[in-house]
């Protein structure tokens, strides 16, 4: 699974670097000086900085907004809550435009100059000089690992929900989306496709566990390094607007743990269905009845101990788990009161 990662990212890599030749290149623009006082230079370049595809390997400006804009979390210039309610809106609408087939590539490109007008100059001006390639979207994809395909996630939030620290806890719609577009949190079985942030199509219907859902999906992405660079853009998107709508209070952290501790649950119903003989069906209608996974088997006759142990060897795949993790996992997705499978934002 970790080399089939690897592949992908490089391949999206490539893929996404291609893509900048055909982007528009954003020439940095000019002001007045008169506006300025003598000897504020560096503030005046700060100030009509625009972002541009002028150097190397560079990323296309909107995926350099989002990635840039993360990387800002850790530091002075990120985004506080004032700020957030004027871009949620906007990246919303950057969302949904950029999964359309119908949309313009001159819309998008309006769109992503609004959005860094709407950005403080000296925000802007710090991630034009970050310089952001192929190389850095590589390397934040693949400290998330398995997580891009459906894992804990990859919120970035601290206690207050307003700074920003890496967290695999929550994920409310998805790692990186929440109301965003329910990406990688892990869409219940069997929904693989449709809205934006979706896994692509197509990846073995509802009889997978989440290991071999992960590897059918790495392998279909290994072949197309098109969809891989917009699967890793698309997921990036749906985290930053994870964060904003937490900095903005549209959702909470517990409401984004609520929401992934039951999507996780629903991630592994095909493989209770197929160890237990249950249909999917009616393990889906007990959870959405507020029951247990545990609750709906033991209902219905099945062995329950059966389910924990196929759980847990389907986790022992993943290097990121030691057993005590595999076992707190293992207890949540017996153990969470089940609810109405939550709906990915359109």
């Amino acid at each position: 699974m970790k080399k089939l990662i690897v592949t992908i990212l490089g391949i999206a890599s490539v893929a996404l670097l291609a893509s900048c030749g055909s982007a528009a290149s954003e020439a940095g623009q000019t002001s007045s000086a008169a506006a300025a006082p003598a000897g504020q230079t560096s503030s005046v370049a700060s100030a009509v900085t625009q972002l541009n595809e002028d150097y190397e390997n560079a990323l296309p400006v909107a995926s350099q907004l989002i990635l840039g804009s993360m990387k800002l979390e850790d530091g002075d210039l990120a985004v506080n809550a004032d700020e957030a309610a004027k871009l949620l809106p906007l990246w919303q609408a950057y969302q949904s435009l950029s999964s359309s087939d119908t949309t313009a590539e001159a819309e998008l490109q309006a769109l992503v100059k609004q959005i860094q007008g709407a950005m403080q100059p000296d925000q802007v001006a710090a991630i034009a000089a970050m310089k952001l390639t192929g190389d850095d979207i590589t390397a934040t994809m693949q400290a998330m690992g398995p997580e891009l395909f459906g894992g804990g996630g990859f919120n970035r939030t601290d206690s207050t929900g307003s700074g920003a620290t890496e967290s695999g806890a929550a994920g409310g719609g998805g790692g990186f989306g929440g109301g965003g577009g329910g990406f990688p949190g892990g869409a219940p079985p069997g929904d693989f496709g449709g809205g934006p942030g979706g896994v692509p199509g197509g990846f073995g219907g509802d009889q997978q566990d989440p290991s071999a859902r992960e590897t059918a999906i790495a392998e279909r992405l290994t072949q197309d390094g098109g969809q891989a660079a917009s699967f890793m853009t698309r997921g990036l998107l749906n985290q930053y607007i994870t964060s904003l709508q937490l900095k903005t209070g549209d959702v909470t952290q517990e409401d984004l743990q609520a929401q992934q501790a039951q999507r996780n649950v629903f991630r592994w119903l095909p493989l209770a269905a197929e160890t237990t003989g249950i249909p999917v069906e009616t393990l889906q209608e007990a959870l959405a009845g507020g029951s247990t996974l545990a609750d709906a088997i033991q209902a219905q006759g099945g062995d329950v101990a059966t389910v924990e142990t196929a759980i847990s060897d389907s986790l022992k795949d993943n290097p990121n788990l030691d057993q005590q993790a595999i076992d707190t996992e293992v207890n949540a997705v017996l153990n969470t009161a089940g609810a109405a499978q939550p709906a990915a934002t359109p």
